[in-house]
């Protein structure tokens, strides 16, 4: 949970677990990440419980300071940029080695614990990760930058929750070819 707009200790725990599988599930160790992998293999010796103290303090947990991990910071909180401080807003793994599919069910819970925290991009571009934007993809409400791939999906539109509107219209535009994809509520760039 969170407390004052603080991503509390349940919820630093829940978000490193969340992460812990996410790496779990898109690592293959015959073809490992390349950049990434030295932040993130702590949670192959260390588990959360020990990794997030018991009582944490206003420093950001150590998945903020993981490569390509993107933290609420407190100005972006109350900026409605971003949810909860010290949540995971976004993660940014770009050629990296990372493998997987969308339509994954155990890769699926890990990131809608990720969302339900406060993540609101998943980058993955140039990255080996695919599967179906399945309808379960539609509970997603806050993502708005899904990317994997040579192209991106976003929300069709860009419509997004209240707070996320008052982000600048450009961000809503990319540089990719758009097509329109038949997943609920998204379309393909």
């Amino acid at each position: 949970g969170t407390a004052g707009g603080v991503c509390a200790l349940a919820c630093q725990r829940a978000t490193c677990g969340a992460l812990a599988a996410f790496f779990r599930l898109t690592f293959n160790d015959t073809k490992p990440w390349t950049r990434a992998r030295k932040t993130w293999e702590v949670v192959r010796r260390v588990p959360c419980d020990r990794l997030i103290p018991p009582a944490p303090g206003p420093q950001p947990p150590p998945y903020c300071r993981w490569q390509g991990v993107a933290c609420c910071a407190p100005a972006g909180a109350a900026a409605g940029a971003c949810g909860a401080v010290h949540s995971v807003a976004g993660i940014t793994l770009h050629a990296d080695n990372v493998n997987g599919s969308l339509s994954d069910p155990a890769l699926m819970d890990a990131l809608e614990q990720l969302h339900a925290c406060g993540l609101r991009e998943l980058d993955l571009e140039s990255n080996d990760v695919g599967g179906r934007l399945l309808p379960r993809w539609g509970r997603f409400t806050n993502l708005t930058v899904l990317n994997v791939g040579e192209r991106a999906a976003r929300r069709r539109g860009c419509a997004r929750p209240a707070a996320a509107r008052r982000a600048p219209a450009a961000s809503c535009a990319g540089p990719h070819r758009r097509r329109r994809g038949r997943e609920p509520g998204w379309r393909r760039e």
